[in-house]
């Protein structure tokens, strides 16, 4: 897994919460706009895209939050997270590889595979030997891009159980 960009990547600090909101408010409408309700994505961004969620993150001993740039404007970011892995993911010393977002412009650069190499240095200097995500099922571009980087489908997960239960 060589990344494909020279865009830097570096870990966010607390100057970066504003433009990681706003990111994180754009991309994951880009991502689910075609899979989920309008009205039940707001929900999600209102309540999990925050300052201070972005903050606690930020702050979070467990966590690693990175960031990608391109003249000087963040277009990605990573999230590692320590948690516990469903059953069905093997290996030790597990670590999540929580969320990865890309400005839809910046897919396909070789932004994605960068950070993607990143968040796996960054798992192994925190000690850890295996990196595990979930990905929702219908989303067939982010499938593929992780099978690519050689993450292997081991299980099933409720992803965003609100919406998929018909909203909250």
């Amino acid at each position: 897994m060589t990344p494909h960009t020279n865009a830097p990547i570096r870990p966010a600090t607390p100057a970066d919460v504003a433009s990681l909101v706003a990111l994180a408010y754009t991309t994951f409408r880009e991502t689910y706009a075609e899979f989920l309700d309008a009205g039940e994505i707001e929900d999600y961004i209102v309540e999990h895209f925050t300052t201070a969620a972005f903050d606690a993150m930020l702050h979070d001993a467990s966590s690693s939050l990175l960031v990608t740039t391109e003249s000087a404007r963040l277009i990605g970011y990573a999230q590692l997270c320590v948690s516990a892995p469903p059953p069905c993911v093997p290996g030790e010393v597990p670590i999540e590889l929580c969320r990865l977002y890309l400005r839809r412009e910046a897919i396909g650069k070789g932004h994605g595979t960068s950070l993607v190499a990143r968040a796996h240095a960054e798992g192994r200097r925190r000690g850890c030997k295996t990196i595990w995500l979930v990905i929702y099922d219908r989303n067939v571009r982010a499938r593929e891009f992780y099978r690519k980087m050689g993450f292997a489908e081991v299980g099933t997960k409720v992803l965003y159980p609100r919406i998929q239960e018909g909203g909250g």
